[in-house]
């Protein structure tokens, strides 16, 4: 399993899942289908399926890994990773009720291995931090978020990137509270650390912090400066899976939005082709990314006055989620707010007002 870390580390996908499918025949076959070394193999292809974005692919494999893991000591430390990766696709298809219901899981099941398995233990509460700071508790969540940043720098030091992940999500947290000079404090000491670890080879965490200061810059009205990051991070991405991968595409669709705020339509259509091009190639036509692509195509072409394409786009955006997300989640209003103003600019005064009541 350590090869095919390193491969999933990496962002190998293909390769880290040949290992995994080679690995869980040899499991099947040495162990039977019902060990514990099998149900490792799917929490495996759980993860490496996360990572591509295949959430109900995931979600299958892990559930399969559940059932076998059901027959066996219920305290053995795989039921942690079990828990943590069952958080995380719950949490992709922005379940997320239930994706705090297994980051707690994991977390009671981690701390009561001996020894703890340290890292294990830090991403548990960094992922549990993440669910208790999006219910509104934050004062939970930042103290579960320092507890991570403290442990790492005892046991991985200062300048480790276990580290740097840390600060940055603070920086996110911090963002979405709209505090802005703290969040932009820990990014930079996130991006600071990461800067030294990996210098001027490209790598995936250095893209992420790179796109969240981006990000930030864009909320504080810093549109020069997120384009600036945007870029860096487009650049490392690029180098690092080539032009037709889902992150490329993704970071294509962070300088389309600044094109878009600076009202330079033309760079931000292509920019948004070439990302639909790409998903498009990558995912089935009702994968759940589809559906936030759809909204933000949508949001281009309301700006640019083509309000049919638009509501089309919309109407896609609607379908999708409701494959996957109750129509209560947050998700959909902002969904129909986005909506309900296209239809407003149609001068659709009757049907905008149907769809704002969707909201209530």
């Amino acid at each position: 399993f350590t090869l095919i870390t390193i491969y999933q580390n990496i962002s190998n996908f293909d390769k880290a899942r040949e290992l995994v499918d080679t690995t869980l025949q040899l499991n099947h076959k040495y162990f039977g289908p019902n060990s514990i070394n099998t149900a490792k193999s799917h929490i495996k292809l759980g993860g490496i399926a996360y990572d591509l974005g295949n959430y109900e692919e995931g979600k299958t494999e892990l559930l399969i890994s559940k059932k076998i893991l059901t027959a066996h000591n219920t305290s053995s430390p795989v039921y942690s990773k079990l828990y943590h990766h069952l958080g995380f696709v719950e949490e992709g298809m922005s379940n997320y009720d239930s994706s705090r219901v297994y980051f707690q899981k994991a977390y009671d099941s981690v701390i009561q291995q001996t020894p703890v398995d340290t890292a294990l233990y830090i991403d548990i509460i960094k992922s549990l931090g993440r669910s208790t700071h999006r219910e509104g508790d934050h004062k939970t969540a930042d103290s579960l978020m320092f507890k991570a940043l403290k442990t790492s720098k005892h046991f991985n030091g200062k300048n480790d990137v276990v580290t740097a992940s840390i600060a940055g999500d603070i920086g996110l947290y911090y963002m979405t509270r709209a505090k802005y000079d703290s969040s932009r404090i820990y990014y930079q000491k996130s991006l600071d650390i990461k800067n030294k670890l990996y210098e001027e080879d490209p790598h995936p965490n250095l893209s992420a912090t790179l796109t969240n200061l981006g990000v930030l810059e864009s909320y504080v009205g810093n549109n020069t400066a997120a384009e600036s990051l945007f870029t860096k991070a487009l650049t490392i991405d690029t180098k690092l899976y080539g032009n037709d991968h889902p992150y490329v595409a993704y970071s294509k669709g962070h300088l389309a939005s600044i094109y878009l705020d600076q009202n330079q339509f033309d760079k931000a259509k292509e920019l948004r082709k070439e990302q639909l091009a790409i998903y498009q190639d990558n995912y089935k036509p009702n994968h759940y990314n589809m559906a936030g692509f759809y909204r933000s195509y949508g949001n281009l072409f309301s700006a640019t006055n083509e309000y049919q394409k638009a509501d089309s786009y919309y109407r896609k955006s609607e379908s999708i989620y409701s494959d996957y997300i109750s129509k209560k989640e947050d998700t959909f209003a902002k969904l129909y707010e986005d909506w309900a103003l296209n239809d407003y600019k149609m001068e659709r005064y009757v049907f905008s007002s149907s769809t704002c009541g969707a909201l209530r």
